[in-house]
């Protein structure tokens, strides 16, 4: 191009190249945005066709999604303890400037709370102070002031049980126990000492005896602990434990037809566990 040609090729370009950069502009974006979206579905049908990728990138996040949906659902429906309720009793600050109260079969937020201490003789279910409630003693028919506790949690400690009727002063009955001394047991005969949702269960290989809040396995079916059986069963086995019938050996007919009763080396005296009869 001769140098007097400049300045036309210049108008010339100068009319022109807007319109051609615009063209060329948008040809540019229209083939890098199809190669975007190429791209980016080739990564996902890679992620596709590799498991382990697709796992790991699809896998965790769900799981952190999943976490904290489950995290605020359980903090949206203010769930509550294992034993039931609105609050849990046993923290001082469940109800924030209010109380916990245990005053019929499940705690709530109440605006007034008792100040009686552990031990003391109360009338009414809310005459208690905190973390304690007013169960009916079976005993002298009174209402008595105890620390509350839920049936297999650790608020009563190693020298203390976490049983009792479930009974409150008034009548109402509750899922709550409260924590007690550790009370040995006639397993034949568990009324004279345990309460009514209590049994009196074999503790140890050396048949020691405690009253406790008797669980639903019946017999042949597992267990794991003394009470995770019904009342009048033994969690007996090695490996594979099921719950036994505890029965007397002066009274085989107590075992059914066919059955017979056999002591055991962890039974009490005068006691064994229903076994099949001897051929």
């Amino acid at each position: 191009m001769h140098e007097d040609e400049a300045p036309g090729y210049a108008r010339w370009v100068a009319a022109w190249a807007p319109l051609s950069f615009r063209t060329a502009l948008a040809l540019t974006l229209a083939v890098v945005g199809d190669c975007s979206d190429t791209a980016a579905v080739g990564d996902d049908a890679g992620r596709d066709r590799d498991g382990s990728r697709y796992d790991a990138i699809v896998t965790i996040g769900d799981a952190a999604s999943d976490g904290a949906q489950a995290d605020a659902s359980a903090a949206d429906a203010g769930s509550g303890p294992a034993c039931g309720g609105d609050c849990d009793p046993r923290d001082p600050v469940a109800c924030g400037s209010t109380r916990c109260v245990l005053s019929t079969g499940a705690p709530e937020c109440a605006a007034d709370g008792g100040s009686l201490p552990a031990g003391a003789v109360c009338e009414h279910a809310g005459d208690c102070g905190p973390g304690l409630a007013c169960f009916a003693d079976s005993a002298t028919g009174l209402g008595v002031c105890a620390e509350l506790c839920c049936p297999g949690d650790a608020t009563c400690g190693a020298e203390l049980r976490c049983a009792g009727s479930g009974e409150l002063v008034g009548g109402a009955t509750t899922e709550w126990a409260h924590c007690l001394n550790v009370r040995a047991c006639d397993v034949v005969h568990p009324e004279y000492v345990c309460a009514a949702r209590e049994g009196c269960f074999i503790i140890d290989s050396d048949g020691h005896t405690e009253c406790l809040i008797a669980g639903a396995a019946l017999e042949g079916e597992p267990c794991a602990q003394p009470a995770d059986c019904a009342a009048g069963g033994v969690c007996t086995g090695i490996r594979d434990k099921t719950c036994a019938r505890v029965c007397a050996i002066d009274a085989p007919r107590d075992c059914g037809t066919g059955r017979r009763c056999e002591a055991q080396a962890y039974s009490p005296p005068g006691t064994g566990i229903c076994r099949p009869s001897l051929p």
